[in-house]
């Protein structure tokens, strides 16, 4: 991706999160990451601390397991997957 590509996406998300008061989604949760992430919160939910989203997405990252790009939304989404099967 060119720079100027890249600073026009980054300052369009700003500008949407101002005008929005929402924090624009831009990455992509692909299928097979989706599917990771779902069978490793399925292994290890008692391991973690907290039934929170946000503590739970960054006990991901911080593990390695998740990439720091994964929104808190896209997590939920995984959880309720989880808490469906």
């Amino acid at each position: 991706m060119c720079y100027m590509h890249y600073l026009y996406l980054l300052l369009t998300r700003k500008f949407n999160s101002l005008l929005t008061g929402y924090d624009v989604q831009m990455s992509c949760l692909t299928r097979k990451l989706q599917q990771k992430l779902t069978r490793y919160v399925q292994k290890n939910s008692s391991r973690f601390s907290s039934n929170d989203p946000r503590c739970i997405r960054e006990e991901l990252v911080n593990k390695g397991v998740c990439p720091s790009d994964v929104t808190t939304d896209q997590l939920k989404i995984i959880l309720k997957e989880v808490k469906n099967s």
